[in-house]
């Protein structure tokens, strides 16, 4: 299913006359939408929560069109880095099975990088709503365990027994609610200055272990 969009009013016309120009132009068999608005205080709902849940975080710093989008951008919004509105056409989302947002990609993503995250989610098994608490012993870190609670592959309720008690609350405060993917993502090999491995690290193995014996 396809939900088109264009920023800077690019298509003016119809619905009718747009999707008439895109089975002519590129005859095109899936279903489309209707115009939507996705930026403003009428943003459509779901546009509202996908750019809450995924804000803007550049556009690729090796793709050629890169400063003419940055330049339009700025032209159109001076404060377009720091907030989480649509800048161009073509802003992808990928949602997984369970209704997560995962990733955005802006215009200046490479379609391979996007057909693999794609590909990816599509190998992850499908998890069913199944929310169980689990506990981790730590190895190699300040802490000496970890508690959560796994609700298909979203990560809630985290708690450290030991270890550097700030950093440890600000860890769980920052990725609460995160999937197991993102966490992997964004802890997993993390070191520590002291320890051979770090607490995030830790986290990250521990919450692959807990989906992997609950869902394998």
């Amino acid at each position: 299913m396809s939900m088109k969009f264009w920023i800077g009013n690019q298509v003016p016309g119809t619905e009718e006359e747009i999707a008439a120009f895109c089975d002519s132009r590129y005859g095109i068999t899936f279903p489309q939408f209707s115009k939507i608005e996705v930026n403003g205080n009428n943003a459509a709902p779901l546009y509202q929560f996908l750019k809450k849940q995924k804000g803007f975080a550049g556009f690729s710093e090796e793709h050629p069109l890169t400063p003419l989008m940055e330049s339009v951008a700025e032209r159109n919004d001076p404060d377009y880095k720091n907030n989480a509105e649509i800048k161009w056409n073509f802003t992808k989302f990928l949602i997984d099975r369970n209704g997560n947002v995962i990733e955005r990609f802006e215009p200046t993503e490479d379609m391979v990088t996007v057909a693999h995250k794609v590909e990816a989610l599509l190998e992850q098994k499908v998890t069913e709503s199944k929310k169980i608490e689990y506990q981790y012993q730590t190895q190699h870190t300040c802490s000496q365990n970890i508690q959560f609670e796994l609700d298909g592959n979203i990560v809630t309720n985290i708690q450290f027994t030991g270890g550097c008690n700030g950093n440890l609350k600000a860890i769980s405060a920052l990725v609460d609610g995160w999937t197991v993917e993102q966490i992997e993502e964004k802890c997993k090999g993390i070191t520590c200055g002291r320890r051979p491995t770090s607490c995030s690290d830790q986290l990250a193995q521990a919450v692959r272990e807990a989906y992997n014996k609950s869902f394998a």
